[in-house]
């Protein structure tokens, strides 16, 4: 005699391992109510607050500068100068325009800071004119968002005095000397304590640094200076850096860091 399905204990199993469907889709429903509400409700702690940025360079030069969108991928940042010396706009100080790091090519937008308010108003005029085969959107730039988390707490370690600084924002063009160079008004610099950051296989700068120097007065000096650090015609954001030296770090040449400047720290000290 054989058995009915019913009678197998193995569904009986499986039966009570399954939930039913209903039961699902309210499970389901009440997950995204609760991530809804959590997402509505902000901590204060949380709540952006009012930064004084009275000394902030690219708030200074808010004035000055336009927002450029549209800007075709195959244009070079000369053609993008010469766009606005053709039409009337002849003093550029910056342009401001990001690449993709591993071609190399323009992402499309940018800044550009003009000399005098007069000709970021001229360069307004120009919304709408095609550049190549796109028409560019110009608008006048907003000012730089600044929240909580960009505010370093007075006991948190990246607000404490290191002889490393890191350097952001910087020119994807700016090669160790030319950060040598500005930097060392500060104090004397470690041997090989310009290090710039690159891409692993196009050795492209990914537009910050660490500057090592042989004491905390000299960072700290830096420090204090930082809006008046500017390489290569770019203003640039200077922070303690309390991490350690990576020995994959290669400079201009391609060559490791670690194998270049290690064995002459340690003969020096």
């Amino acid at each position: 005699m054989t058995s009915s399905q019913d009678d197998n204990p193995n569904n009986d199993a499986k039966d009570l391992l399954e939930e039913p469907d209903d039961e699902k889709k309210g499970k389901r429903r009440r997950k995204r109510k609760r991530k809804k509400e959590s997402s509505e409700i902000a901590p204060d702690d949380e709540a952006e607050v009012p930064v004084d940025n009275d000394n902030d360079p690219k708030t200074i030069q808010l004035d000055r500068t336009v927002f450029v969108e549209g800007i075709p991928y195959t244009c070079t940042p000369q053609e993008v100068k010469k766009f606005f010396t053709e039409n009337g706009v002849e003093d550029i100080v910056e342009c401001r325009l990001p690449v993709w790091q591993d071609t190399g090519r323009l992402r499309g937008y940018g800044h550009v800071v003009f000399d005098t308010k007069e000709s970021q108003q001229t360069a307004l005029q120009l919304n709408g004119k095609y550049l190549q085969n796109r028409y560019l959107t110009i608008q006048a730039a907003n000012a730089p968002k600044t929240s909580q988390a960009q505010v370093p707490s007075l006991n948190s370690d990246d607000s404490k005095p290191s002889k490393t600084v890191m350097l952001n924002n910087l020119s994807y063009d700016a090669s160790e000397s030319d950060i040598q160079r500005v930097m060392e008004a500060y104090g004397a610099i470690a041997t090989g304590g310009v290090r710039v950051v690159r891409h692993s296989q196009s050795q492209r700068s990914k537009g910050f640094a660490y500057v090592e120097f042989e004491s905390i007065d000299s960072a700290q000096k830096a420090v204090q200076n930082a809006t008046q650090i500017i390489v290569l015609a770019r203003p640039c954001r200077v922070e303690y850096d309390h991490g350690r030296i990576k020995g994959s770090f290669r400079d201009s040449n391609g060559k490791l860091w670690q194998k270049e400047f290690s064995n002459k720290k340690t003969r020096s000290n």
